[in-house]
């Protein structure tokens, strides 16, 4: 069986803005689907690379922008025989997946950050380009203007108070091919962030899990997700049995109950049944499968 579910990011968004995910959300899944021929990774790759492709998430081009004004993209990997990469603050290198799927395949690490991960890249023929989209831009100045003239203290203390924008844009897939999985997850963060955090979407078990049994990809407030494991907690209940839709349901109501927070969350496990959840506003998903 092949089979690949995507999600788009849960938050909030205008219903304008829902409407114009909804075909590149669908794109991806067909994309995926067509390159599960070459395994279930790169069926999550090429899913996400469409997605990071498109302003109208936060990945790839159009990422939130950190607060210095630089794009750091987040991303992991992960697959049923538990190898997986990722990288941590990549700077201006759009197809992020791509760079983390590398590193699983051709480094003896899991995740590399910053500048390393910027080497790395180049040294596998990735160029760093101009990822800062209008529309991300807008969102920057709004806040820069909010926060001018408070020292480095008082902006945390102002971050920590009250999120200007809503956590919404990070993309992830979980693909299926005769039993074999792998998920991966894409982020440019959160637009409320000062250089050098890191959310839930690099780390294995938080944003990103796979194994035998099933694969998950979450999205949303990445501090709580971080706080909960979710990736991990959701492929757990499918250990257990549990259903994908099930254990999707049951690990946004974790979150929600130890940590009062949001997000969403994508699931498939090993025989095709797939899952979604959220909490959020909304959560665009897209799914594709053949026998």
């Amino acid at each position: 069986m092949r089979k690949i579910i995507v999600h788009g990011g849960a938050g909030s968004v205008s219903p304008e803005m829902q409407r114009a995910r909804e075909p590149v959300l669908e794109e991806a899944a067909r994309a995926g689907l067509e390159a599960l021929v070459a395994g279930p990774e790169r069926a999550v790759e090429a899913a996400i690379n469409i997605l990071e492709d498109s302003e109208l998430f936060n990945a790839g081009y159009g990422g939130a922008i950190q607060l210095d004004g630089e794009v750091r993209l987040d991303a992991s990997i992960m697959n049923s025989a538990l190898e997986c990469g990722g990288v941590i603050s990549l700077p201006g290198i759009k197809r992020a997946i791509s760079v983390a799927l590398l590193v699983m395949q051709e480094s003896p690490h899991v995740l590399l950050s910053g500048e390393g991960a910027l080497r790395f890249a180049e040294e596998f023929g990735f160029a760093p380009e101009e990822l800062r989209s209008p529309r991300a831009l807008a969102k920057l100045r709004e806040l820069q203007e909010e926060l001018a003239g408070l020292s480095y203290r008082e902006q945390l203390a102002r971050l920590r108070q009250q999120l200007r924008f809503q956590p919404t844009g990070t993309v992830g897939a979980v693909a299926l091919l005769d039993g074999r999985l792998a998920a991966g997850t894409s982020t440019g963060g959160r637009y409320t962030m000062l250089p050098g955090r890191v959310g839930d979407t690099p780390l294995i078990g938080a944003g990103t899990y796979c194994n035998e049994f099933g694969g998950a990809s979450a999205t949303g407030a990445g501090e709580d997700i971080i706080r909960v494991c979710l990736a991990r907690e959701v492929v757990r209940y499918i250990e257990e049995g549990a259903h994908p839709q099930e254990a999707a349901e049951r690990g946004i109501a974790l979150l929600a109950r130890r940590t009062n927070s949001s997000a969403g969350v994508i699931a498939l496990d090993r025989f095709g049944n797939h899952g979604a959840a959220f909490n959020t506003e909304q959560m665009g998903w897209a799914v594709c499968e053949s026998r």
